[in-house]
C-alpha cells in the first residue's frame, strides 16, 4: 500500500483515513518533516494544505518535489469572529476580497508569491 505523511492533527489525515483506508497515513510532526519522510523514501508522498505546502517547499526544498496542478481535496477556508461584532470588519473583508478578484489584484499576489 502507499504510504502518506501528513500532520495527525491537520485536516488530511481524518479524510485520508476514511475516504482512503488501504493508506497507511505517518504523522510527519510539522510539514518540514513530511517533506522530509518523503525524501527519505518513508513515505511515498505527503498531504498538506496547497499553499503553505507549496510555500515550504519553495522555501527548503525547491526542485525537489513535483506538484499537482489542482488539490486532491479543496478546502475553503475563511475567518470567523463572534456573533453580532465586528460586523463591519467582515464586510471590510468582503469587499476587499471581491474588489482584489475583480481587478487581478488578488491573481498577482498569489502568483508571486506561490511562484517563490
Amino acid at each position: 500500500g502507499r504510504r502518506v505523511a501528513t500532520t495527525r492533527h491537520g485536516p488530511f489525515w481524518p479524510q485520508i483515513a476514511v475516504l482512503q483506508p488501504d493508506i497507511t497515513l505517518i504523522d510527519g510532526g510539522n510539514y518540514e518533516g513530511c517533506l522530509t519522510l518523503v525524501l527519505e523514501g518513508r513515505a511515498d508522498m505527503a498531504a498538506l494544505n496547497r499553499h503553505a505546502g507549496l510555500a515550504t517547499v519553495n522555501r527548503a526544498f525547491r526542485g525537489r518535489f513535483a506538484m499537482p496542478a489542482e488539490p486532491f481535496i479543496p478546502l475553503r477556508t475563511g475567518l470567523a469572529t463572534k456573533k453580532g461584532l465586528h460586523a463591519d470588519l467582515i464586510d471590510a473583508v468582503n469587499h476587499g476580497l471581491a474588489a482584489a478578484r475583480a481587478d487581478g489584484t488578488w491573481q498577482r499576489i498569489h502568483d508571486h508569491w506561490m511562484a517563490r
